[in-house]
This record gives C-alpha cells, sequence and structure tokens, in this order.
C-alpha cells in the first residue's frame, strides 16, 4: 500500500511542479529537486530490504563476496 501512496505522492508534485512552472520557473525548479528528494527518501525503506535480501542470498549460496 506504501508504494500507491509513494506513486500518488510523486503524481501529485509533477502536477504541482507543473503548474507552478507556468507562473514562476525558478521555483519549479526548486520544487522538482525537493519532489525528488523526497520521493528517494520514501524509496529508503524499500531498497534496504532488497539489499538485504541480496546480502542473505549471497550469504546461503556460499559466493565469493568479491565476484
Amino acid at each position: 500500500m506504501d508504494i500507491l501512496q509513494i506513486a500518488a505522492l510523486a503524481v501529485f508534485l509533477t502536477i504541482a511542479c507543473l503548474i507552478v512552472r507556468q507562473y514562476k520557473p525558478e521555483y519549479a525548479v526548486v520544487m522538482q529537486i525537493g519532489a525528488f528528494c523526497a520521493v528517494v527518501l520514501m524509496l529508503f525503506s524499500y531498497i534496504e530490504g532488497l539489499l538485504k535480501a541480496a546480502q542473505s542470498i549471497v550469504e546461503i549460496s556460499q559466493i565469493n563476496i568479491d565476484f
């Protein structure tokens, strides 16, 4: 369910940036950077889970970590 919330936030922020760009293009750039940072920070919890899963697969398969 969190993925849907993140996607909805990304769509909302995109529309907001497009509206702001019509009136104040310099503010739209700042909004875009902030929106990108917000979405990436929200996705860190999922990325962490993927990295832990990959690490456990490496440990189970006893692959040399240098590869």
